[in-house]
């Protein structure tokens, strides 16, 4: 009976001690795994990304996310319930997504050797341009959750330079507009706006006007999430690109041009850079 109790005691006290030690709640995924789900899920994007032809489906799509729930052994709830736990302790947050980038990094790096030329042929003259932080937590109860940017025009910028910008999101549970505007040294302004009715990876480009100069570009993502709502922004992107000749012509269908005087509906408080 006494070897009972104290067995009973040792065991009692390593799940007091496991307890106390593990930073998030039982019904939380710990940090390592969700840093590991969320490698997984960005990897499952990239090959959608890739691949929109063979993923073109919402149910593909759905079937993929839910291939990689399955193998974390987790659950969609779990993940949503987990997301939201996270949003609310962003110190924790940022621990997993760090561990994230981390395990994604290492990939990368391993691959870096190999394709560095390859990847040089392909892009040739571009550069990463984005200014700020490469991820952004959005909340209803933020003064102004809109995010953007503006770059003002330096030695580096050639005419007909283009800019993608892009980036995942998660957790939103309504569509949003983002804008790319350009301002010319001859006062004209030219500009682009797209929805995005879906959580994931998302892709704007602008292609400026190769005959004139540019003065500054700038953008802003007009994602205003609701009172109790908690959305994750990463891996925002920025990339200047030469004028490309073989796909300038698509400028001229996406691109809305107006003399600078006409911009006043573009200069609401949001666009106060």
């Amino acid at each position: 009976m006494r070897r009972l109790f104290i067995i009973s005691f040792i065991v009692l006290s390593f799940l007091i001690l496991f307890q106390g030690c593990r930073k998030t709640p039982s019904y939380v995924i710990p940090e390592d795994e969700m840093a590991a789900l969320l490698a997984d899920i960005h990897r499952g994007q990239g090959v959608v990304d890739l691949n929109r032809r063979e993923w073109r489906s919402d149910s593909s799509q759905y079937a993929l996310r839910e291939a990689i729930y399955l193998h974390h052994g987790v659950t969609a709830e779990e993940v949503d319930t987990s997301l939201d736990w996270y949003g609310h302790h962003l110190d924790e947050y940022m621990k997993v997504y760090d561990k994230t980038i981390e395990i994604l990094e290492k990939e990368i790096s391993e691959t870096d050797a190999v394709v560095s030329n390859l990847q040089m042929a392909v892009a040739g003259d571009s550069a990463q341009v984005w200014p700020s932080a490469p991820r952004y937590i959005l909340s209803g109860i933020m003064p102004e959750p809109t995010l953007k940017f503006i770059l003002e025009r330096d030695e580096n910028w050639e005419n007909g330079d283009e800019y993608t910008w892009s980036l995942y999101t998660m957790n939103s549970r309504q569509p949003f507009q983002w804008t790319m505007v350009a301002e010319y040294e001859d006062g004209m302004v030219e500009w682009r706006q797209e929805n995005v009715t879906d959580n994931g990876k998302a892709i704007l480009n602008f292609l400026t006007d190769s005959t004139r100069v540019l003065k500054n570009i700038y953008g802003y993502l007009d994602l205003i999430p609701d009172e109790n709502e908690i959305i994750f922004v990463d891996s925002l992107s920025l990339v200047r690109t030469r004028v490309n000749r073989t796909n300038y012509h698509k400028r001229f269908s996406q691109r809305k041009l107006m003399p600078k005087k006409s911009i006043t509906t573009l200069q609401s408080d949001t666009l106060k850079l």
